[in-house]
């Protein structure tokens, strides 16, 4: 058991190194120095949802109105997900008044330990567990992180999968509240009816998009996590 469980890891960790290829349908990658950015010319509303957070208090998407949302999709055991953390932070930090966060974790284990992590973390702010029903809602979640981004009237206008610049998000917050930015600002119509189809995707680019059946690990090569830090991870489940 202890055999097949190393080789198991083993293979998971060589498979997360093999570049497969982008996936269809993904626009361009935005530049590490963000020249654009791209909003959803005619949006629609996020998803009805209603989740409790680890605090035990109720998380409705009702409540995404007045100010710019940013629901980030992550794990705990994500390499990319806990190193765009500490720019998350920072950017709710920046615009505590005008922007919320809100982290929806698809780890499968007790509420208390991703609570934990959080804490440990520094994360100020919302964080709940998400659910397969939730996840459906947005087109299916295949890939860590993933992020959408939502106007102050509750509506998706972007969604970016991967570990992304923090100057992406920070000009995307600015432009959606009116706040000048040294950027060129495009909307484009949206090309479907599900929220999946609708986004374009960024990712950072030159970063391969990896398929694996890997369920998380405990224990990590550290070769393989510095890797994973900058690899966007897709987990079939």
């Amino acid at each position: 058991m202890r055999a097949k469980r190393l080789s198991v890891i083993l293979l998971c960790g060589v498979a997360s190194l093999v570049p497969c290829g982008q996936a269809s349908g993904q626009a361009p990658a935005a530049p590490s120095d963000v020249r654009r950015i791209r909003f959803v010319k005619n949006p629609d509303p996020v998803p009805p949802f209603t989740l409790q957070d680890i605090d035990g208090k109720p998380l409705s998407s009702s409540e995404f109105r007045g100010k710019v949302t940013l629901l980030n999709f992550w794990a705990t055991w994500c390499g990319p997900c806990r190193a765009e953390i500490p720019d998350l932070i920072e950017l709710q930090k920046k615009y505590a008044d005008k922007l919320q966060i809100v982290g929806l974790s698809t780890d499968e284990i007790p509420a208390a330990v991703v609570k934990r992590f959080v804490q440990k973390q520094g994360i100020n702010y919302r964080v709940a567990i998400t659910t397969p029903e939730v996840d459906a809602q947005f087109g299916g979640i295949v890939a860590l992180p993933t992020s959408f981004v939502l106007d102050t009237e509750g509506r998706v206008v972007e969604k970016h999968i991967g570990l992304n610049d923090p100057s992406l998000y920070e000009a995307e917050v600015r432009a959606l509240l009116g706040l000048p930015v040294d950027i060129q600002v495009e909307t484009f119509e949206a090309n479907g009816p599900e929220i999946s189809r609708q986004i374009e995707v960024f990712r950072p680019s030159g970063l391969p998009v990896v398929r694996h059946k890997c369920r998380p690990f405990v224990t990590i090569h550290p070769i393989i996590h510095l890797a994973l830090l900058f690899i966007p991870v897709i987990c079939s489940k």
